[in-house]
């Protein structure tokens, strides 16, 4: 099946006057329009494009590359807020929507905020939530001490930085464990320092 919202490793099936067709194992077939089809290529040649939806709703292949994937975060700007939401420039030319039911506050243009990439599997669309906290927990963790982990840094405390860790959990690195400068959205990787009996998780940026 070709997913929507990640990297889909695709076969070149066939040209066509409007672009290539890609394929996968089950069958199924996607477009890469021509402006993002390779200068060279053979017919098999096999090619790592990213799909999402176009402004028609139709499953569509490009080799841009996307700052955000599905089931992750990341720091978007928002471009404009209309009657359904807020958008944000997200790197495609189709922006990512944040429904206002989606929203933690309402938020505003030119603003930056960090989102989680979602699939509504009702209508099969990408869209972004800004309430950040339903989509983290700490109650079953899948990390352990001295585990090497992916960060996101998603906010200043008096402690510290509070970090998003792998996409899945919060951990927090201490004002005393921080010798560069960190800013919110930036994404780095760390280590499991401490797990604390309550599930709080000590980060090190530091091996």
């Amino acid at each position: 099946m070709i997913e929507i919202g990640k990297k889909n490793k695709l076969e070149i099936l066939r040209r066509t006057s409007v672009g290539l067709y890609l394929g996968d194992v089950s069958g199924e077939d996607v477009l890469l329009p021509n402006k993002y089809c390779p200068d060279n290529f053979e017919i098999e040649d096999e090619i790592e494009v990213f799909v999402y939806r176009d402004h028609e709703e139709r499953k569509i292949a490009t080799n841009l590359t996307p700052k955000i994937y599905l089931h992750e975060f990341a720091l978007l700007k928002v471009t404009a807020v209309t009657e359904v939401g807020a958008f944000l420039d997200w790197g495609m030319e189709k922006e990512l929507l944040v429904p206002f039911t989606e929203q933690r506050q309402k938020m505003e243009e030119r603003r930056w905020y960090i989102v989680y990439l979602d699939l509504d599997t009702k209508t099969d669309r990408l869209y972004a939530s800004n309430k950040i906290a339903k989509h983290l927990q700490n109650e079953k963790l899948t990390v352990k001490e001295k585990e090497k982990v992916d960060l996101v840094v998603m906010q200043k405390t008096d402690l510290g930085f509070t970090v998003i860790v792998n996409n899945r959990h919060t951990g927090l690195i201490f004002n005393n464990e921080i010798f560069r400068k960190l800013n919110i959205g930036d994404k780095l990787n760390g280590f499991v320092k401490k797990i604390r009996e309550d599930n709080k998780i000590d980060i090190s940026i530091q091996q």
